[in-house]
Order: structure tokens, then C-alpha cells, then sequence
């Protein structure tokens, strides 16, 4: 299985909207291409929501070893 790359899924997204744009396809492939970029979205907002999750965790950590090291500003 191919592993998840964040950067070309989105470019694959943009071409498959670009794509889709274009009112000359026809209209199976439109559909196909549809599902394919409903998939991608799915995926593209999972790895977005992983991301942010992290940073939050890395942030509540920072704040936590800050506290315990005593050099958090004092507000």
C-alpha cells in the first residue's frame, strides 16, 4: 500500500477540480472524477485534523515543561 504523501494528494485534487471545471468532459468520467476527489477530500481533511491535533499536543507539552521549569512568563 502506498503511503498517504499530503503534497500530491492536494495537487491531484486541484488538477481533478480543474478537471471538473471544464464543461467538455464527459460525463462518466466526470462522476469518476468526482468520486475520486470525494475520496481525496476525505483523506486530505483526516491528515489536516492529525496535523493539528499534534501541534496542539506539542503545545500543551511546551507549556507543561515550561511550568514545571519555572520559566513561563508570569501573567
Amino acid at each position: 500500500m502506498q503511503e498517504f504523501n499530503f503534497e500530491e494528494s492536494m495537487k491531484r485534487l486541484k488538477d481533478i477540480v480543474s478537471k471538473l471545471e471544464d464543461d467538455t468532459l464527459p460525463l462518466d468520467e466526470g462522476l469518476e472524477l468526482y468520486r475520486e476527489g470525494c475520496e481525496l477530500a476525505k483523506k486530505l481533511k483526516i491528515y489536516i485534523e492529525n496535523a493539528k491535533q499534534k501541534v496542539e499536543l506539542f503545545s500543551e507539552e511546551l507549556t507543561l515543561d515550561l511550568k514545571l521549569d519555572g520559566t513561563e512568563d508570569e501573567e
